[in-house]
């Protein structure tokens, strides 16, 4: 018969070596949804709308004393629009929660990156 393991009997993850110790788990999760109608006969249309989230990730180089943290991001994407055979006219939005978040913290000197800012526009496309 064994008697439980009390608190100060674990192991400090801390004082493992880097191989021991447990993993960090990122969570990331994206949703899309997509819907194809006709705007009018003969005239065939779509809809997307895209949401990705991720959660932050922890840099750590130890000999460079690095030890930076990216930030939880979520965006969201939409596109609606005519689809032909031969050409496709869509308006489209990215970003448009417009996150501002670090993607990578800027290390050694290198700027952060960050999400590309929200952004509208219109998108042709034709096959010729």
């Amino acid at each position: 018969m064994s008697a439980p393991c009390s608190r100060s009997d674990r192991p400090n993850p801390k004082m493992l070596p880097a191989s021991s110790r447990p993993a960090t788990l990122v969570r990331a999760a994206s949703l899309s949804l997509s819907h194809r109608f006709n705007w009018t006969a003969g005239l065939p249309g779509m809809l997307r709308l895209d949401w990705q989230h991720s959660d932050p990730v922890k840099f750590i180089i130890r000999n460079q004393g690095v030890n930076v943290t990216s930030n939880n991001i979520d965006t969201l994407n939409a596109r609606i629009g005519v689809e032909r055979p031969t050409w496709q006219l869509y308006l489209e939005g990215k970003n448009l929660t417009n996150s501002n978040g670090v993607t990578f913290p800027g290390i050694f000197g290198l700027p952060d990156f960050r999400v590309a800012p929200r952004s509208l526009g219109v998108l042709a496309r034709t096959q010729f």
